[in-house]
């Protein structure tokens, strides 16, 4: 039986050259900053705001599910990392799912608060307090993975320029 070696399948088991991991985590980083600017304007909306009308929880709530994509391709890339850079992914791997589970409890908030949005009511301003903490928390958590991300960069840089050390 002959096999053939020409062909490589790529997928979520192949791991990343350095290169390729460093263009990449930094297309996801100005991605992230990018993001950031909506997490900050959602931020806005939950302070500003003393009653939300259906219109603005809906863009609120479109707005959040713009920011799970880039969380979802960070995930993707933290699984094929270089082999030195893995153990430095666990710290970015928490941040990513703090941040997962506070736009999903986000946007149930919202969702909540949009069916009774119109009639003010004790329960409304205790969910739009919940939600303003949530916010506090999100724009914590995307600045923290912007953080992280730097750092890994610089990591994977630092251990790129060492492999091009050793083979001179």
């Amino acid at each position: 039986m002959i096999y053939r070696t020409d062909r490589v399948i790529d997928g979520p088991w192949t791991k990343l050259t350095f290169d390729v991991f460093y263009k990449t985590a930094r297309e996801t980083q100005a991605d992230i900053e990018d993001m950031l600017e909506i997490v900050h304007y959602t931020h806005e909306v939950f302070y500003k705001n003393a009653h939300f009308q259906p219109e603005q929880c809906d863009r609120t709530m479109m707005a959040l599910n713009m920011l799970y994509g880039p969380v979802n391709d960070l995930l993707d890339l933290t699984a094929r990392l270089p082999e030195t850079l893995t153990p430095l992914r666990y710290p970015l791997l928490r941040r990513l799912h703090e941040v997962d589970k506070i736009l999903s409890d986000l946007s149930l908030l919202l969702a909540s608060y949009r069916a009774n949005c119109q009639k003010p009511s004790h329960e409304n301003l205790i969910q739009r307090r919940e939600m303003q903490s949530k916010s506090d928390a999100l724009v914590q958590g995307y600045e923290g993975i912007l953080q992280e991300v730097t750092h890994l960069l610089d990591k994977a840089h630092f251990q790129n320029q060492l492999l091009d050390g050793y083979n001179l």
